[in-house]
């Protein structure tokens, strides 16, 4: 068997399934195999909420549709990651890990 690097590292828009006016977006990437060592390693030491943090700051390159008090739209920052709304990290998180893992099919390969 031959090693292979993936070559699935492309980003994509994602939009929230939770979010019913479908405006908020999150540009979003595969991580690293560096990032899933440190992921895992919260999850395995029962940190999830700190899991799904990282891995969004890791896996969040850009978001739009996000409107502040006065209807102005919010530009991107790593630092309001944490300030977003849980379901639609939660849901960021999983979109996140999916893309992140190889399938069958690219593990035969």
């Amino acid at each position: 068997m031959s090693l292979k690097i993936s070559n699935k590292l492309t980003n994509e828009w994602f939009t929230s399934p939770s979010d019913e006016s479908k405006e908020a977006q999150f540009k979003i990437k595969p991580l690293s195999t560096s990032q899933m060592f440190d992921i895992g390693g919260l999850q395995a030491t029962n940190m999830t909420g700190q899991a799904i943090i990282l891995a969004c700051k890791y896996g969040i390159e850009d978001f739009k549709g996000f409107k502040d008090e006065q209807g102005n739209e919010v530009p991107y920052s790593s630092t309001l990651i944490e300030y977003l709304p849980k379901q639609a990290l939660l849901e960021v998180f999983s979109r996140i890990m999916e893309i992140s893992q190889l399938t069958d099919t690219e593990r035969k390969n």
